[in-house]
């Protein structure tokens, strides 16, 4: 009796396990929605980021560029403000959205401004490693708090967070670049348009 239980609870491991290989499979990235497309049966491990990152950019994704230092552009006055006054994880999530709307428009404008600036042929970079940039974005938000790690409604609020932190992060790298006596790749200031191959 003992080992016929020992048989079907390995058999029912092994299928478990064998299940969970091919669900990490069905997860992807949308171009047409901007977002991640995943299986909600798939199981999330904190330690599973870089394969996560790695599965679903497929090789197409950019590295970050981190430049913490350019402080140029913080959060609005209104986002600091909405931060000190709402209480609670999905209030806290909108004041982030909110703000990341800002930032995300405020991204566009400066990159536009950047684009009729540059010479045609660092457009065509910049555009290709801005595409790359939005894909990563979204699979980094996704993959550092994986929706399933029982984190409840505080996983929505990090996940907002560390979205509107990647782009923030941006409109400092291009503000920096506008501020430049030349918009190109090689003056000082525009570094961090995209890396050089």
């Amino acid at each position: 009796m003992k080992k016929n239980l020992c048989i079907i609870a390995f058999l029912l491991l092994s299928f478990n396990m064998s299940e969970a290989k091919e669900n990490k499979g069905k997860i992807y990235y949308d171009e047409t929605k901007s977002e991640v497309i995943y299986d909600k049966n798939i199981n999330f491990e904190p330690d599973d980021v870089d394969f996560c990152i790695s599965e679903i950019c497929n090789g197409d994704c950019v590295d970050r560029i981190m430049t913490e230092d350019i402080n140029i552009i913080s959060y609005s006055k209104e986002y600091d403000k909405c931060m000190e006054n709402k209480f609670g994880d999905n209030q806290m999530r909108e004041c982030a959205n909110e703000e990341y709307e800002k930032q995300d428009k405020m991204l566009n404008q400066k990159y536009k401004k950047i684009m009729r600036a540059l010479p045609n042929d660092e457009k065509v970079l910049l555009k290709n490693y801005q595409k790359k940039w939005v894909k990563t974005k979204e699979i980094n938000s996704f993959c550092n708090i994986p929706p399933n790690y029982s984190l409840g409604t505080m996983h929505y609020l990090m996940e907002a967070m560390d979205r509107l932190a990647f782009t923030n992060e941006r409109v400092n790298q291009l503000e920096q670049c506008l501020s430049a006596k030349k918009i190109s790749r090689n003056s000082k200031g525009c570094e961090n348009l995209y890396p050089l191959k």
